[in-house]
């Protein structure tokens, strides 16, 4: 047996010059069938329609609408007092504008039956839902009456208010995807608290950004859910997504002086070794006769040596090293980064440039210490071969 609304339906499919509002629909049905005559029969005891000849306008009751079989009549259905039967998207829309409609319904501007067909408009329908309820669910509050929907977001003493509104053209332009997933993701025993924040602060973030309207929220819905997923991939590194928009050029820059610094370092042994030689070649007794005291000499010139190579030159290597470990790690954690794009760059540019420039010159700092230990080594022997020996 069919249920009222079944009959509705029935019916409505065969309406010719078919004539409604958000009150009751109106058209006519060409040779009337015995089906045609039960639905009507049916909607007739319950009051819910209005049956008239197509010529004459006059009145047709059930007890003599049999008689009408193979005629055209005239029928009027007051689908304001059938449950769950929307005339109009925007009728659906204005009652279940916040909350899942859950229940068997039929919208007759779409010819749309619940569970009988797949449809766009009930699939977006479903989505938009899912994100409100999220919405609902991640406010600090929210304040709904009648058709109005608004809820409200803050962060560290900063507030902004979403107000919930749209209609039927801009829910079939909605192109965003939300599921349990999501919801997943801000929930569980690890870093629940930490997830909220981080999705919040994104989401504040955004729509301080690019406006403070649901329709934005949901054009920008995707790059948002991809925001809060690199933020917390960084949050769990120990970076969040906000601090390293903000300190990013900070840290860029502090590389850039450990650079610097360990080329002035470089710089400063290019001049000092040899002026440390130089004192050392001072001090030599050209007349051979100290031949003692030229060996000591000798001897503090390779511990001279010894400490440029294993500790002055091995320092400033090790701390090229970590530098370029360190822009490594760094470089890691932006590339995906768009709005860190210039930096990424510069860092590039940094690892390449600049730190080969530092190790070529650490490498003249090894080429001149050898050379000018080469050459008191020659001086040494220089005299005590032409001087000392012969003098004995």
């Amino acid at each position: 047996m069919k249920s009222k609304i079944d009959d509705v339906i029935f019916l409505r499919r065969k309406l010719k010059n078919l004539q409604g509002d958000e009150f009751s629909i109106k058209g006519n049905i060409q040779s009337l069938t015995d089906d045609d005559i039960k639905s009507i029969q049916s909607l007739l005891k319950k009051n819910l329609i209005e049956v008239s000849e197509s010529e004459t306008n006059k009145g047709i009751y059930e007890d003599s609408i049999e008689t009408y079989l193979g005629n055209t009549v005239v029928l009027e259905i007051r689908t304001a007092d059938v449950n769950n039967y929307f005339e109009t998207t925007r009728d659906f829309i204005n009652g279940n504008k916040f909350e899942y409609f859950d229940e068997d319904f039929y919208i007759g501007e779409l010819d749309y039956k619940k569970d009988e067909s797949n449809h766009t408009f009930f699939d977006k329908y479903k989505n938009n839902i899912l994100l409100i309820n999220f919405l609902r669910e991640i406010s600090h509050s929210y304040n709904e009456t009648g058709s109005n929907l608004e809820f409200l977001f803050y962060k560290y003493g900063k507030a902004i208010n979403l107000k919930v509104d749209y209609d039927f053209e801009k829910l079939m332009n909605f192109n965003f995807s939300i599921s349990q997933e999501i919801k997943d993701k801000l929930k569980g025993s690890v870093c629940e608290k930490e997830k909220k924040q981080i999705f919040l602060n994104e989401l504040i973030n955004f729509l301080d950004k690019n406006g403070n309207t649901y329709v934005v929220l949901t054009s920008g819905w995707d790059n948002l859910v991809l925001n809060y997923d690199k933020s917390y991939s960084l949050f769990l590194e120990g970076f969040s997504f906000d601090q390293i928009k903000t300190s990013s050029t900070e840290y860029f820059q502090k590389l850039a002086d450990r650079i610097y610094e360990s080329i002035s370092k470089a710089s400063n042994y290019i001049f000092g070794i040899p002026i440390g030689y130089i004192l050392l070649l001072n001090n030599f007794d050209f007349s051979g006769q100290l031949w003692v005291k030229n060996l000591a000499l000798l001897i503090l010139g390779f511990v001279f040596s010894g400490l440029i190579w294993f500790i002055l030159i091995k320092n400033i290597s090790e701390s090229i090293d970590a530098i370029e470990s360190d822009i490594d790690i760094f470089l890691s954690k932006i590339k995906d980064v768009q709005q860190l794009d210039a930096i990424y760059k510069q860092l590039g540019k940094l690892k390449i440039g600049l730190l080969k420039k530092q190790r070529d010159k650490l490498l003249l700092v090894s080429i001149l210490s050898i050379f000018v230990l080469l050459v008191t080594v020659f001086i040494f022997m220089f005299i005590f071969l032409d001087r000392s020996i012969f003098m004995i």
